[in-house]
């Protein structure tokens, strides 16, 4: 009986030990975090309502369709070829200010007056010489009478076509350079899918203008035929709530439930906007002392210029390219904890970094690190898992850590050491 009170008491030691340290860790990791709490920090924002509705040449799922390829393209925009100015009357050529006819927010006019260089001869002597002469408008009237009929009949229908051109032209080369950063930095950054824009002076004084909800998201490029397509990361939606931004003061009474029902109901849909509004409302409502905020559901555009003591969340989507945050590791952590707290068996290799293994345990322990492991020992590291491969084990939603088993290199491989350090983010993104 003395010997099982024992054993129960060292697990309980050695439980209690794990789960200090991850705690440590954790505390670590926010200490070390830089919050960002504007959206104007981050390196590039692309809003959704800036996509111009030109069906042939660009889509988003905000608008409420599903584009031919189906719910897996949240954005396309394609290249779109521009129009070419027309051609200036050769009686107006000398009249107007060729750098003008490219803006097409003012209309162009003629100038009143030119100066042009004529030859003349001598009739005495026959002789040539060149004169410089000021010329009026007021006095060349077939002159105005072929600009207006080019302003009607070309230059304002290019002018229109020309806009939509350049409001397609922006959002493709906003793409263009966010794809670009990815593939030099994409170890340094991430894309994001944002809704429900908040704007909110908190009560402790900070200045805040971020989103509350956020799915990874993946770009892809086909140059062939100059195409952006826009879409859930390759390892699945992972949707999440943030509040990060928010001090813990200022926070929801019941952040971690509005957190682990918002991650349970966009994880299915995304897109689904009586699960989404529902949950920005719930946020919305949650936040202030009395409760006073509110969610706006119909805002594509922010209309919230200026801070103020009630919080105010728009839905406001927009497709950000931020720095990696530490937020991952937080989650690792936290579903380490989860799984111990569960009673999961934690590894030799994590219980020796709690300096908690038995004299057996440690015996065996050193076997691997001579590179004479048993046919079937296992290492194990923890690893993120997406939500899908989480439901499939039994495990509880959202972006939790698991064990991930790693059979040890033969004894003539270079190997790691048991205790290592390791930087984060890794590069394969566990």
């Amino acid at each position: 009986m003395q010997d099982n009170d024992s054993t129960i008491d060292n697990n309980i030691k050695t439980k209690d030990k794990a789960l200090r340290l991850i705690e440590y860790l954790a505390a670590l990791v926010r200490i070390n975090a830089k919050i960002v709490r504007s959206v104007d920090e981050y390196p590039k924002v692309l809003w959704i309502y800036e996509i111009p509705r030109e069906p042939k040449y660009c889509f988003t799922r905000v608008w409420g369709e599903e584009d031919e390829r189906g719910g897996d393209t949240w954005i396309t925009v394609k290249k779109c070829p521009e129009p070419p100015l027309p051609k200036v009357p050769e009686v107006c050529r000398d009249w107007v200010n060729h750098e003008s006819l490219q803006n097409t927010k003012d209309l162009p006019e003629l100038y009143e007056t030119v100066r042009v260089v004529m030859e003349k001869r001598d009739p005495a002597t026959g002789e040539t010489f060149t004169v410089s002469e000021t010329l009026f408008l007021n006095d060349h009237p077939g002159v105005q009478k072929a600009w207006n009929e080019y302003l009607e009949k070309h230059w304002l229908p290019w002018a229109e076509l020309y806009g939509r051109y350049a409001a397609v032209q922006k959002v493709y080369a906003d793409l263009f350079r966010i794809y670009q950063e990815l593939q030099k930095s994409g170890e340094q950054y991430e894309l994001v899918f944002c809704l429900g824009l908040l704007t909110w002076r908190t009560p402790s004084g900070r200045e805040v203008k971020r989103h509350l909800v956020a799915a990874k998201a993946s770009l892809e490029f086909e140059p062939h035929i100059g195409k952006f397509t826009v879409g859930p990361a390759t390892d699945g939606d992972q949707v999440n709530i943030e509040l990060d931004m928010l001090d813990i003061e200022d926070q929801p009474a019941n952040t971690r439930k509005l957190i682990d029902d918002g991650r349970t109901v966009l994880r299915d849909d995304f897109w689904d906007r009586s699960a989404v509004d529902p949950l920005l409302a719930a946020i919305a409502n949650s936040l202030a002392d009395s409760g006073q905020g509110e969610y706006y559901k119909d805002r594509l555009e922010p209309q919230q210029k200026s801070l103020s003591d009630k919080p105010i969340v728009e839905y406001a989507p927009a497709l950000i390219l931020r720095k990696r945050s530490m937020r991952g590791l937080e989650y690792l952590l936290a579903g380490i904890k989860e799984q111990i707290e569960a009673g999961v068996k934690i590894p030799h290799e994590f219980l020796d970094l709690c300096e908690s293994l038995d004299t057996g345990e440690k015996h065996e322990t050193a076997q691997i690190e001579d590179g004479r492991p048993s046919e079937e020992t296992e290492i194990y590291f923890p690893c993120l898992q997406t939500t899908s491969s989480v439901a499939s084990s039994g495990l509880s939603t959202g972006s939790v850590a698991s064990w991930y088993r790693v059979r040890p290199e033969p004894a003539n491989r270079t190997r790691l050491p048991t205790s290592s350090v390791i930087s984060w983010p890794p590069a394969n993104g566990c």
